[in-house]
């Protein structure tokens, strides 16, 4: 079926401005019926006019499917009155009865707050071009002297691999060196802002899905788009940041078709660091596979690809905020004017600029045309320094040109310090994607990019990400990187501590709920001195139930989220320890033994009742903590705790008390 709308333009750009009637919104949504062709019934052309009025008055914020309902009885009747037909009246009903359900459709309409176009294309490798790239990668493998259709694990796999990483890296930096920089500069430019575009409003279409009925899994589609961004936005960021610290370059034009087969190489690459530093930090068993053909397979333990995918399952639900409580989450509260101006005398004594001025530099950047930095809607802009330090010193108020100049620099990746970590005097033999808390030169945190002398290009997506993670982090109580700034190490110190303390008070906020047995921080050993009790720490949360004899003991703990393998393994070892010591779970374990095996006694200390039932004490043990980690669903060793999120901790506990 093939419906034809004759509504014009005109009528289009009035509803695109809202001007709209209300006589107009209360007209049939479909009239004007024509029937064009009914020469084979199985295919009839139509034209109707859309009543664009009622339309968008009905899809604004709908609740029920009501106008959907009616939007399929009025085509069923137009058509039914062309074709000289009857629907039967038990079909009509049948449709009207659907207006209850949920809302498929709605209209909403957003505000454009980065300055991109409204439609992203990336370009991305396709299959054969994957191919390709393995191959490579098998004739690599091949020079290497490696006997084929051999299974190498652990040390002999992380040998094998690490090889052919450097055989690997030294082809794609060749490449890379044959390319012109500026070219391939700016389309990597452009391609990550495209990635980032089309990410962004992937996930604004799976978050505005919330609120009608769906035909997909919403979380499975939330994982699948941060998968596709987060490997392909990788490849083109290393792409860009190999060529720009690089000091071999060619005057072969960076053509798309070249340059995507480039990208198809890098991701074989990332394939490789991955499994090496996988070995490395001994975050899983690894190794690599060969056939005949020298073509590569690179394994894991044998269910950890289920377990990423569970993972990352749970990961896109708490994105879309399923079975959270908004209500409970711990945020800090560093943003109120106090706060802020504290801040931004921090980074005025550590940097001589405010932090304000930094937040404002990167919206600036982020709207570049909407500030009449360009007249069209770009993925890529350029100006030189001084059109945008002028551009600041217009728009921000009170800044001075030294300081405009000094922010334009600040947020300009440095090419000389790329390859080099914070604290080391040597540069590293590549990008150093293994690392990040070291890295303070990366496109992610500054994303103005020198393509040629007075001339610097960047993406508004890339630097609204950059304004996200300055004011993320900082937010969350750490920088985006290990700077030694004396005066904001000290105050983002300060909003972690606050964090932790937020976090206690609301776990026992939300345990308060369900229990008037309840107590938070509290210290036996400081708070009943003549027990004489040895010291085990504070319980952060500690609460009991009468009628059921049962105890919950909350551990609240705020770590520093992860976002390299090497960041794992430290959160890993901080969490469950080494070889040496159990980390926080030693304390964990010596609390759990004194409550164990004095419970009575410090129930009554506390003036509790006795239990009202003739079961014995029951212990569970959580560990809460503002997000849920990989080392959290899996942990090194066997432990009783229960990892679980404050914004999931009430529904957490509402269903382990209805399920004794």
């Amino acid at each position: 079926l093939l419906i034809y709308s004759r509504a014009n333009l005109t009528a289009l750009a009035t509803v695109h401005e809202n001007a709209i009637t209300e006589a107009n919104a209360t007209l049939p949504l479909l009239s004007g019926w024509v029937l064009n062709d009914a020469s084979d019934l199985s295919t009839i052309k139509v034209s109707v006019d859309v009543n664009l009025a009622r339309l968008q008055s009905r899809l604004d914020s709908p609740v029920d499917a009501s106008f959907e309902a009616d939007c399929l009885i009025e085509t069923i009747e137009g058509l039914a009155k062309l074709l000289g037909k009857q629907v039967g009246s038990h079909v009509m009903d049948a449709l009207r009865r659907t207006a209850a359900k949920l809302p498929r459709f709605t209209l909403k309409r957003v505000d454009r707050t980065v300055d991109v176009p409204d439609f992203a294309q990336p370009k991305l490798p396709e299959s054969e071009q994957y191919k390709i790239a393995r191959r490579d990668l098998a004739i690599v493998l091949k020079q290497q002297g490696i006997d084929p259709s051999s299974r190498y694990e652990l040390a002999p796999a992380k040998k094998i691999i690490d090889s052919a990483r450097d055989a690997m890296r030294q082809k794609v930096h060749e490449r890379i060196a044959e390319l012109d920089q500026k070219s391939l500069l700016l389309f990597c430019i452009e391609q990550h802002d495209e990635l980032l575009a089309e990410y962004r409003r992937e996930v604004f279409h799976i978050r505005q899905s919330m609120s009608h009925e769906v035909s997909f899994d919403r979380s499975m589609a939330m994982a699948d788009a941060h998968e596709r961004f987060t490997s392909g936005a990788r490849n083109y960021r290393y792409l860009l940041e190999c060529c720009l610290s690089s000091s071999a370059h060619g005057k072969t034009p960076a053509l798309p078709s070249v340059v995507v087969q480039l990208v198809a190489s890098i991701y074989w690459l990332f394939v490789l660091y991955g499994a090496s530093d996988v070995l490395h930090n001994g975050i899983d068993a690894a190794g690599i596979e060969l056939y005949h053909s020298f073509v590569p397979q690179v394994f894991y333990s044998h269910d950890r690809e289920e377990k990423e995918h569970q993972f990352s399952i749970e990961v896109a639900q708490a994105k879309l905020g399923i079975d959270l409580v908004q209500e409970d989450e711990v945020n800090s509260t560093w943003n109120s004017g106090d706060e802020w101006g504290l801040l931004d005398s921090a980074f005025e004594s550590d940097l001589g600029f405010s932090f304000t001025n930094l937040v404002q530099t990167l919206l600036v950047l982020a709207r570049w045309h909407e500030v009449g930095g360009d007249p069209e809607l770009r993925f890529c802009y350029q100006a030189s320094p001084t059109t945008i330090s002028g551009k600041l010193m217009d728009l921000v108020e009170g800044l001075s040109e030294a300081e405009a100049h000094h922010l334009v620099n600040f947020v300009t990746l440095d090419s000389t310090a790329i390859r080099r970590l914070l604290g080391k005097v040597v540069d590293e033999s590549d990008v150093p994607v293994w690392e990040h808390t070291k890295r303070g030169n990366r496109y992610t945190i500054r994303p103005l990019v020198r393509v040629e002398d007075g001339l610097i290009a960047w993406g508004a997506a890339a630097a609204d990400r950059a304004l996200n993670i300055w004011s993320g982090a900082i937010a969350n109580g750490y920088l985006p990187a290990d700077f030694n700034w004396p005066r904001v190490k000290e105050h983002v110190r300060a909003i972690k501590e606050g964090l932790e303390k937020q976090l206690e008070i609301q776990a026992f906020k939300v345990c308060s709920r369900t229990t008037i047995y309840v107590a938070q921080g509290i210290d036996f050993k400081y708070r009943f001195p003549k027990e004489e009790f040895n010291d085990v720490g504070d319980f952060d949360v500690l609460a009991y139930w009468p009628d059921s004899n049962r105890w919950l003991v909350m551990e609240c703990k705020y770590n520093q989220p992860p976002f390299c393998l090497k960041d794992a393994r430290r959160l890993r070892e901080r969490i469950f320890g080494t070889d040496k010591d159990r980390g926080q779970f030693a304390k964990i374990e010596k609390r759990r033994a004194f409550l164990v095996s004095r419970i009575d006694q410090l129930r009554t200390l506390v003036d509790w009742p006795a239990p009202t039932c003739t079961e014995p004490p029951s212990f569970t043990e959580l560990y809460i903590s503002r997000d849920i980690y990989w080392w959290m669903r899996n942990p090194p060793y066997e432990v009783p705790s229960q990892f679980v999120r404050i914004d999931a901790l009430d529904g957490w506990i509402r269903s382990w008390i209805g399920g004794s």
